[in-house]
């Protein structure tokens, strides 16, 4: 799963670290945040940190922004090659079943844990988690790309 996070929205201030000295307490603070917010919202799921990303050179910032820039149009693009890949004589129950339904869970803006993509961010006061990236989201992450990381995960049940 690729989760693209607000640092804030996992509880972690980005200007308590100096980014240059301190880019593995960071990552480690973020990884703590990611964590705590995934075992708040699905008690029943473990997930393991694969890999995380913050804007500490220009290529993990640009990086950050291209992964914004395309969100929404691999999440539908995943869609459209799940449905083409489902025919009517399609099996129950199948892999390609189980891709089609994940796709479309991720087209309805539903964040779960057995996802491919997935945003945690602030609405207001509140941490929130889904899918879809709106214009603001886009925004915010286009203007302040040192706020947001993208982390690589697996979740399974406990």
């Amino acid at each position: 799963m690729t989760l693209l996070v607000n640092l804030m929205a996992v509880e972690v201030d980005i200007d308590e670290y100096n980014v240059r000295k301190e880019i593995d307490d960071l990552k480690e603070a973020v990884i703590r945040g990611v964590k705590a917010f995934m075992q708040d919202a699905f008690p029943n799921v473990r997930c393991f940190v694969k890999s995380v990303t913050v804007a500490e050179t220009s290529a993990e910032t640009n990086k950050i922004k291209n992964t914004a820039k395309n969100w929404n149009k691999d999440i539908r693009s995943r869609f459209m090659k799940a449905l083409e890949n489902v025919n009517l004589l399609a099996r129950f129950h199948s892999d390609q079943t189980h891709a089609l339904a994940q796709a479309a869970r991720e087209m309805d803006d539903e964040f779960f844990p057995g996802g491919r993509m997935g945003l945690i961010y602030l609405k207001g006061y509140y941490s929130v988690a889904g899918t879809f990236m709106t214009d603001e989201l886009w925004s915010n992450i286009q203007q302040s790309p040192k706020e947001y990381a993208i982390i690589e995960m697996e979740c399974e049940d406990r």
